[in-house]
């Protein structure tokens, strides 16, 4: 049996806000934060009040590393989908 230390919501939302912000998906925080699956990592969000945060990851599933990298693409994505510009949105390349 596998024990796992508990990590502070307060912690969590914040480790969770800043993969949304870098355009990690759900599923690739889930691995990251050391959950067992999108889930998990869901519920946990969920028991902290930010069901916001699941939402904001999920937008960025269907991102390949490559698309993340480019930048250009993952800021045209969220201008369509109507998301505004945050200080770490990077800029279209001209």
């Amino acid at each position: 049996m596998t024990f796992h230390a508990t990590v502070p919501a307060d912690v969590l939302v914040e480790d969770a806000a800043f993969l949304a912000e870098t355009y990690v998906g759900l599923e690739e925080a889930a691995k990251r934060l050391g959950y067992s699956g999108p889930k998990m990592l869901d519920r946990a969000l969920r028991r902290a009040g930010r069901p916001d945060l699941t939402l904001a990851l999920r937008a960025h599933d269907w991102l390949t590393p490559e698309q993340i990298r480019d930048g250009s693409l993952a800021a045209a994505a969220l201008t369509q989908r109507g998301i505004p510009r945050t200080p770490h949105t990077p800029k279209e390349a001209a």
